[in-house]
């Protein structure tokens, strides 16, 4: 599901939020998670808080849809406004000594 934001008719900010089933397990429900993409606000658009607006819009729809986590893969300059609507970085979860980071398999 993708959001736009617009202004006199041009788009000034997007986002994208991919719903992935998990696989299923006997005796569970299958839940599913979101994958959020491809969010950008123009430049001259930034700092007047459309993309929080955007955000926050997309939370709750997915908390609407009971979804079990969003995640993204954030650039640096970005992390700030995932923070605080409430992302965390996973390795603040996921830090036991037993635990390994995420793996990929990079296609060329």
């Amino acid at each position: 599901m993708g959001t736009v934001a617009e202004n006199a008719g041009e788009v000034v900010a997007c986002v994208f939020l991919q719903l992935v089933e998990k696989v299923p397990s006997p005796g569970r429900e299958t839940n599913h998670w979101g994958y959020l993409t491809n969010f950008y606000t123009s430049p001259e658009y930034r700092g007047r808080g459309i993309g929080r607006q955007m955000l926050d819009a997309l939370i709750n729809s997915a908390q609407e849809k009971d979804l079990e986590l969003l995640i993204v893969w954030p650039s640096p300059e970005s992390v700030s406004i995932y923070e605080r609507a409430g992302f965390s970085d996973v390795n603040k979860f996921h830090s036991d000594p037993g635990d390994h980071p995420p793996m990929e398999l990079v296609f060329q």
